[in-house]
């Protein structure tokens, strides 16, 4: 199967998961709660089921913000990580949504053991991403002329700022 195909089915797995996030085990999970860690469990549903429908629509803020979502393996091990928490709902929709989210992360985990990015054609593996952004749509950077390494500089968090003054009493 052509790794375009492939990346075509996951991002179909990927939205059908999100929305199982969010209806039966989000919405369905807190009218009827058991107990107070199937509560907590389904509030994380809903925070993630949309997160994960963000990404898979490209919302460039998932992107800046949760930069794991961008690759096919970080996908992978979150959709995993949320499907063990879904595991954890009593009855038996916990475990099939569960179960279907697992596979997911597993497929997409895969997709990037491959080697594939999301958003890439086949074959194409080397170039600036300005040239991806023409020929793919846009690229994941979260920032349309910098990349990751230009536009993010973790030191800059810890410098002080030499800009106020201390004025003595």
């Amino acid at each position: 199967m052509e790794p375009e195909q492939l990346a075509k089915i996951c991002k179909i797995t990927s939205i059908i998961a999100g929305i199982l996030m969010v209806f039966p085990i989000g919405i369905f999970g807190l009218t009827s709660i058991d107990d107070v860690t199937d509560a907590v469990v389904a509030i994380y549903m809903m925070l993630f089921g949309p997160l994960t429908l963000f990404c898979e629509f490209g919302f460039k803020f998932v992107y800046r913000n949760f930069g794991f979502l961008s690759s096919f393996t970080g996908r992978g091990a979150f959709y995993i990580f949320v499907g063990t928490l879904a595991l954890g709902i009593s009855g038996l929709i916990g475990i099939l949504v569960g179960l279907v989210i697992i596979f997911n992360g597993v497929f997409n985990f895969a997709l990037g053991m491959r080697g594939q990015t999301p958003g890439e054609k086949a074959g194409e593996k080397t170039g600036s991403s300005k040239d991806k952004e023409s020929e793919s749509g846009p690229s994941y950077s979260g920032a349309a002329d910098e990349s990751p390494a230009e536009s993010y500089d973790p030191s800059a968090m810890y410098t002080p700022s030499t800009t106020h003054s201390s004025s003595a009493v």
